[in-house]
């Protein structure tokens, strides 16, 4: 029981997979300054425009998509 826990834990301790939640937070953060707000970090107190999704670029989804495809290849075993 412990071991299939061990194997899941073992992957994403070291290596992590990309960050998505950084990816959305950036690009919150990012629209927040172009219209001339202060991000608010407590995702409870946030403005729903504040919300990261629908502002992250094709070119970041494009390496977050590279990165992700890495990780996953990295994590398969070897055949």
């Amino acid at each position: 029981m412990g071991r299939g826990l061990q194997t899941v834990r073992h992957g994403t301790e070291d290596n992590p997979p990309p960050d998505l939640q950084e990816l959305v937070e950036r690009a919150g953060r990012r629209y927040a300054a172009s219209i001339g707000e202060e991000y608010v970090e407590d995702p409870f107190k946030r403005l729903p425009h504040q919300g990261g999704y629908p502002h992250i670029t094709a070119e970041e989804w494009a390496e977050y998509d590279r990165a992700m495809a890495a990780w996953q290849a990295a994590r398969r075993p070897p055949r």
